[in-house]
């Protein structure tokens, strides 16, 4: 069901474009810097995958910043008023989710060979040095909140730690709704690897043939059907991994997408799913999926909405999207929890939305000097590492 509401979803739909806009002004201004310059001469495959994450990432930090109105205001996290504010956070996601399955799988029907040990290290440097930070981050704010005194005691407090050291979400030491510090964006996380865990049963079964992928997608589709919940994860998620992993047998078809898939017609095609997808109700509903697929199978065979994601600006926002992503909420906990008097946010909804411009520009600022210091060294050492343990096994002639 396709629900417009204008008088709701107005405002946040100029927010929305609004904050796009500002982040690509300010991805603009980056790009030129002498320290992106690798970006010009790097090819790129899936260049158009690649200019979408930045405006993910972004969709999440506005619907966050969209329920940290609704939290300051009424103490309840929530996007319900807003049918475009509801779906911000879920599409973004959804859509990071198929991206993933489609790298990952490409990636195993490409290389027969593919050397698992090398693919969970590049995963580890990749997700967990920049997480690491956040969470000290967190356990610093957690402390400032609580007077730095331990509520529990150390060995309660060391074990709550811990469970977010694996991307869990619970209260530390005692402050209420920790989670919001980040967003609780690392639930994600937790799909993510398990999505890589189960990478070589997935091999398994494509190396198998026919028979045994279509058993696997038909138990996939029957946990989107019929949700089951076990361990905090819920099966109808998967069929977005899905979802993306057929991606990898599409772009191998006959289809001679370059001759026609960055058509005008075809980029207004792929806006108008997008611009549906947001409006659709309920949430990971058959329709929204449909839609959301559409897109993004249009966008992995090359379209790019009107060159616009293949701008330079939108590759580095791309490039910046884990850390947009992973700390955009404690930015918005630092300004609006711990830096303004509560009363300079309980304001109407139309007056604290100009505020999402300066705060994007704050954001992607944060981000870039994020990835600089941590995600972009950490992928590197990941690689020479992988390149180290290659050249040391390989045999001698």
């Amino acid at each position: 069901m396709l629900l417009f509401r204008p008088e709701k979803d107005l405002p946040i739909s100029i927010a929305l474009f609004g904050a796009f806009a500002t982040a690509l002004a300010a991805a603009w201004v980056l790009q030129r810097l002498p320290v992106f310059r690798y970006l010009r001469e790097r090819s790129n495959r899936y260049e158009t995958i690649d200019g979408l994450r930045g405006y993910l990432a972004t969709m999440v930090f506005v619907g966050h910043f969209y329920a940290t109105h609704s939290w300051k205001n009424t103490g309840q996290w929530e996007l319900a008023k807003s049918v475009i504010a509801a779906n911000l956070g879920t599409v973004g996601v959804s859509l990071f989710f198929m991206i993933s399955g489609f790298l990952f799988v490409d990636r195993i029907v490409a290389q027969p060979n593919l050397s698992w040990a090398r693919l969970y290290n590049s995963r580890l440097f990749r997700i967990y040095p920049l997480y690491l930070v956040a969470l000290c981050v967190v356990i610093i704010i957690v402390l400032a909140q609580t007077n730095f005194t331990l509520a529990e005691g150390p060995a309660s407090f060391a074990r709550e730690c811990l469970g977010w050291l694996f991307f869990g979400s619970g209260d530390i030491n005692g402050l209420q709704d920790t989670r919001f510090i980040t967003g609780g964006v690392q639930w994600t996380l937790r799909y993510e690897w398990l999505f890589y865990l189960s990478l070589p049963l997935v091999a398994w079964c494509i190396r198998r043939g026919a028979f045994v992928i279509s058993c696997l997608l038909a138990l996939f589709i029957a946990g989107y059907c019929f949700p089951q919940l076990a361990l905090s994860f819920n099966s109808k998620l998967f069929i977005l991994f899905v979802i993306g992993a057929l991606g990898a047998k599409l772009i191998r078809l006959p289809l001679q997408a370059e001759r026609w898939v960055r058509h005008p017609l075809v980029s207004l095609a792929s806006l108008a799913a997008f611009v549906l997808t947001l409006h659709s109700m309920p949430i990971l509903g058959w329709q929204q999926l449909a839609l959301m697929s559409a897109f993004f199978w249009l966008t992995l065979l090359g379209n790019d909405l009107f060159g616009l994601l293949r701008l330079r600006s939108s590759i580095l926002l791309g490039e910046l999207s884990y850390s947009i992503y992973l700390l955009h909420g404690i930015l918005l906990y630092l300004i609006f929890t711990m830096l303004l008097p509560a009363r300079a946010i309980k304001m109407p909804i139309n007056e604290f939305l100009p505020l999402l411009a300066p705060m994007t520009i704050f954001v992607v600022i944060t981000a870039a000097i994020a990835f600089l210091l941590i995600e972009h060294p950490a992928i590197k050492l990941g690689k020479r590492i992988n390149l180290f343990c290659r050249i040391t096994r390989s045999p001698k002639k």
